[in-house]
């Protein structure tokens, strides 16, 4: 009825395994470093999963399961090292989803909710999808090209995250919506954010010191905040086109973008902020669309800015 935790750890060589009609329960780190180990299926009768019983299984390529295990799995998903193929044993009732060629959509197709990380090369979004879920893309880094349909509209957060060998992917003019650290540690040579868009989402985690001789109660003595940018880290980024009315250029927004060269901002921006671009060291140039007088208006951040960069207004 049960596989105890740890039960299979680190067998190495364990390459297949058939689980019992009947099982209901597969304990943490059950098969943990199971490196060996490529496909699974997870019985129906499944009630107690965790899923960092598959943590650092590197070659598993494929996970079977009801529509429940398969929802936590992708919610999870980063508690593990790889992302296989998703398959659904769904009941006659059961239609919420649709899997196609590594790939899972919601049941009407507008969404896209989850890709194996076995994709690889250039990879053409179907054209009814409309969105693109929290982490549906993150680390893979087989990927090198990603197309999206017209009428798409929102990037969720951490979306296309550690897409290393992603080299392209359009913005359309129809996207509103960018989520949290979206494009962070990618592969991107050059990015255009179009004017449809209404928001990028800027991700920061707070954290907390209590002195160690306080009263260790109330208010924290200092806090502390950490951020993700949205491009952060895009080593192979050369250049950047921001055309949508953005107020604020985000802190680490392009921070250690070492290969970019070139930035196009529009004439709303009031603030950038501190990391904005720091650690850029081959940033040339700033086109600023609109006059000298608005850009000496801009809240200019510390670190922010090289201070080696020229800056050339449109108007």
């Amino acid at each position: 009825k049960a596989i105890k935790s740890d039960a299979f750890w680190s067998c190495k060589t364990l390459c297949d395994i058939s689980l019992p009609d009947g099982l209901k329960e597969i304990g943490r780190s059950a098969f943990r470093s199971c490196e060996g180990l490529k496909e699974i299926t997870i019985p129906k009768s499944i009630s107690n999963f965790y899923i960092e019983a598959f943590s650092n299984c590197k070659s598993l390529e494929s996970f079977t399961a009801v529509r429940s295990v398969i929802e936590k799995f992708i919610i999870e998903t980063e508690q593990i090292s790889s992302k296989p193929v998703l398959h659904i044993l769904q009941d006659d009732d059961d239609n919420d989803y649709i899997e196609k060629d590594g790939v899972l959509f919601s049941a009407d197709g507008t969404g896209l909710l989850y890709c194996s990380c076995m994709k690889e090369g250039k990879y053409i979004v179907p054209e009814n999808v409309r969105f693109i879920s929290y982490r549906a893309f993150r680390n893979c880094d087989k990927l090198t090209e990603i197309v999206l349909p017209d009428g798409f509209s929102s990037i969720g957060s951490f979306s296309f995250f550690g897409c290393s060998s992603l080299k392209y992917i359009n913005i359309p003019d129809s996207t509103e919506y960018i989520g949290k650290a979206a494009f962070m540690n990618c592969g991107i040579e050059n990015i255009v954010v179009p004017e449809s868009v209404k928001e990028v989402h800027e991700y920061v985690e707070e954290s907390y010191y209590y002195d160690p001789w306080g009263p260790g109660y109330g208010p924290p003595d200092e806090i502390y905040y950490h951020y993700m940018g949205t491009f952060e880290n895009c080593t192979s980024l050369k250049r950047a086109e921001i055309n949508f009315t953005a107020e604020n250029i985000q802190h680490n927004m392009f921070r250690k973008c070492s290969s970019l060269r070139e930035v196009v901002l529009p004439p709303s921006v009031k603030i950038i902020e501190c990391d904005a671009f720091s650690e850029c060291p081959q940033l040339e140039r700033i086109i600023f669309n609109g006059t000298k007088e608005q850009w000496k208006q801009i809240d200019i951040r510390e670190n922010s800015v090289p201070i080696n960069v020229d800056v050339i207004y449109r108007e």
